[in-house]
């Protein structure tokens, strides 16, 4: 009988633990969807531009808007951005931060674009083909990865 007590409290306790987590991870997205609304509503008057997804997904696309700076921040989530309709008349930064996420970006005609990363278990592919010109702006995009990715292309 003290064998079947003492599996009972094991799993009892383990429902409770996994009960426990789920609620602060419950209490982190409720805390971070009213951050990002917040920031939705800046967004909305701005050239900076800001995305935050926990546990989520978003799409976005910016058009007719000039841009001067993005930034991505994804935790076990992913973000869809599409500039390609964006007024990118000077250059500009995109800082993307993923933690088990992934970030897909479009970047408009007319634009030179250089990425860079550094992290673990990630990747960057741009394949966004190079514009040629000398007054061409550039889309400057670093990408900092821990178990995701960011892929650059153009529409």
């Amino acid at each position: 009988m003290s064998d079947n007590s003492s599996t009972f409290k094991k799993i009892t306790g383990t429902i409770c633990g996994l009960g426990a987590f789920l609620f602060v991870l419950a209490g982190a997205k409720i805390g971070v969807d009213k951050a990002s609304k917040k920031t939705e509503e800046l967004n909305e008057n701005s050239k900076n531009l800001t995305f935050i997804n926990f546990l989520s997904g978003m799409n976005r696309r910016i058009a007719e808007k000039e841009v001067e700076k993005v930034t991505i921040i994804n935790v076990i989530g992913g973000t869809i951005i599409d500039l390609s309709d964006a007024y990118i008349t000077n250059d500009m930064d995109i800082n993307i931060y993923n933690v088990i996420g992934g970030t897909e970006i479009y970047v408009p005609e007319g634009v030179h674009v250089m990425s860079t990363y550094d992290g673990a278990m990630n990747g960057l592919h741009n394949t966004a083909p190079d514009e040629n010109g000398e007054d061409i702006p550039t889309v400057f995009i670093t990408a900092h990865i821990v178990a995701g990715g960011v892929d650059i292309r153009r529409r």
